[in-house]
């Protein structure tokens, strides 16, 4: 959908269209002229477009020598770095709160003797905030780190494989009126001590990031909401209303996925128009995925649709439902469910009531290719002794 609804917060002026060589087309958010005005969302209140998929990219661009724009000033020391850190979600969670779209922070800009660690910390920070540009977040480095090392590109890689989950995200947000990201006190009001964490967010219904915000940190401790909750990296299950600690090596973004999820991905080896791929984490819950063709205004003149997945598991059985509402048709008709964390090969895989034509199972994760017209999948595990 376009995005000339949508305005990023935090930069001086809106920026012109621009493209880096080699990645993504970067198209950055602009105003609505006076006159424009967005269409009426399912809910009754005034839709906003979402930003084109590919504008949520942020891989690196090559950076221009001017003096960077949009940002604060570059600061001549790094006493306060780390807690530019934990601020930037702060601010990030408060916009959110009070109705913007993106939950754009102004961004600032980490002083020149920032180190591998932070800047690898302060990627992990902005990699999954829906409204951070490509542009801002380079410009916030110092000049040395903009050509990132090994160890920081993890971050950027995980955001591109979550683009279709953001997209929907930012689209459920604009039909809906749901806050993109969420504090802990917002997803569980009883509890008032959640009021004090500022530094751990939800993103949208399905995904919680708790970035690291203190320096040599190898491990976060923060209060897990309640429900069951699956590590993003490693897989082991959690279960929540209690205070967590978990494993932070350098290279990762403690993150989370609500167990009965579906998040839809984009593969590492993904061409222009890619089919995303369906990750299942069994367990009990739905899930809606907003579909359109990803750029264009098309989905702002009806073309796009509601994807609805519930996921159950009962025993030996687990079960993925889908129906879809409205008019969108994709051009490629091929979809691959990946289900993550079983023990063992299942017994056995049924497509609508069918067996599957063809499966693959490999280190706990079931991989089933199918068809856009699919309406129910079930999975039998292994009978255990």
């Amino acid at each position: 959908m376009a995005c000339r609804s949508i305005r990023c917060s935090g930069f001086a002026s809106p920026s012109p269209e621009r493209c880096f060589p080699g990645q993504f087309h970067i198209q950055l958010m602009t105003n609505p002229g006076e006159n424009e005005v967005a269409p009426e969302s399912a809910a009754g209140v005034r839709r906003l477009p979402v930003p084109p998929l590919a504008s949520l990219d942020i891989a690196p661009p090559d950076m221009p020598p001017e003096a960077p724009t949009g940002i604060l000033p570059q600061p001549a020391d790094r006493s306060g770095d780390w807690e530019r850190v934990r601020a930037v979600i702060r601010r990030a969670l408060k916009q959110a709160a009070s109705g913007d779209v993106l939950a754009n922070p102004v961004v600032e800009a980490l002083s020149a003797a920032a180190n591998s660690e932070l800047v690898t910390r302060w990627l992990q920070a902005l990699c999954l905030l829906p409204g951070v540009t490509a542009e801002a977040l380079f410009n916030s480095l110092p000049a040395k780190w903009r050509a990132l090392d090994a160890g920081q590109m993890p971050a950027l890689a995980l955001r591109r494989s979550l683009l279709p989950y953001l997209y929907s995200t930012l689209a459920l947000s604009g039909e809906y009126g749901w806050p993109v990201i969420r504090s802990l006190s917002a997803l569980e009001p009883q509890f008032p001590s959640l009021r004090e964490v500022d530094d751990v967010f939800l993103l949208g219904e399905n995904l919680l990031a708790a970035p690291v915000v203190r320096p040599g940190a190898t491990t976060r401790e923060f209060p897990l909401p309640h429900g069951v909750w699956v590590d993003w990296w490693t897989g082991r299950t959690l279960e929540g209303g209690r205070r967590v600690t978990v494993d932070a090596p350098l290279n990762r973004l403690p993150l989370f996925v609500r167990s009965g999820a579906v998040v839809p991905l984009l593969p590492a080896n993904a061409t222009p128009g890619s089919r995303y791929v369906l990750r299942v984490y069994p367990g009990r819950h739905e899930t809606v995925i907003y579909e359109d063709a990803g750029q264009g205004t098309r989905g702002e003149r009806g073309d796009y649709r509601f994807v609805y997945l519930t996921c159950t598991r009962d025993g030996r059985l687990v079960s993925l439902s889908r129906r879809v509402a409205g008019a969108f048709q994709p051009a490629d008709e091929k979809i691959t469910v990946e289900v993550v964390g079983l023990t063992a090969e299942p017994a056995e895989v049924r497509a609508d009531r069918r067996g599957a034509p063809l499966w693959f199972y490999n280190n706990g994760t079931l991989e089933i290719p199918l068809t856009d017209e699919f309406a129910q999948l079930e999975i039998v595990l292994q009978q255990t002794t």
